[in-house]
């Protein structure tokens, strides 16, 4: 019987992750989400709005609300966004 090892000797596994942003409608898909920028998948214009920030990992969803700053432009990859509940004090 032979076993797989993965890297530091651990057993290899994988996970599945989505993200998109829920905006104004439409479901963006997410190539990549940080905490105050998202970059979409295919570049795309949009203006800015409130929108939920959805991170799906193995089926289990975890979403916030943000702001999407300044909008999307497909002249920039980043667009930069803020949470809703974040609160200065």
């Amino acid at each position: 019987m032979s076993t797989l090892i993965g890297a530091f000797g651990m057993l290899p596994f994988t996970t599945s992750v989505k993200m998109w942003l829920d905006c104004e409608g439409s479901r963006i898909p997410l190539a990549q989400a940080g905490s105050t920028f998202v970059v979409p998948k295919t570049s795309r214009d949009m203006p800015a709005c409130e929108a939920n920030l959805v991170v799906c990992v193995d089926g289990k969803e975890h979403s916030r609300r943000v702001t999407l700053v300044r909008g999307m432009s497909s002249n920039e990859r980043q667009a930069m966004i803020l949470s809703v509940d974040d609160v200065p004090f």
